[in-house]
């Protein structure tokens, strides 16, 4: 289980993924004013991703 998170410019790329069961993270970004990426995967290699969200 994992989970990615970056500025929407692909900057300050924080990841967390190891053999989790429950959940991962937490992971943090410094991004004022901007929108950030976060990325999610569990175990069966599902990714769910989303671009330009909490945009400030």
């Amino acid at each position: 289980m994992g989970v990615v998170i970056s500025r929407g410019d692909g900057g300050g790329k924080q990841t967390d993924a190891k053999e989790y069961k429950c959940y991962a993270g937490p992971v943090y970004v410094s991004a004022p004013g901007q929108c950030i990426d976060v990325e999610g995967i569990v175990p069966s290699y599902t990714i769910v991703k989303l671009n330009n969200v909490h945009c400030g």
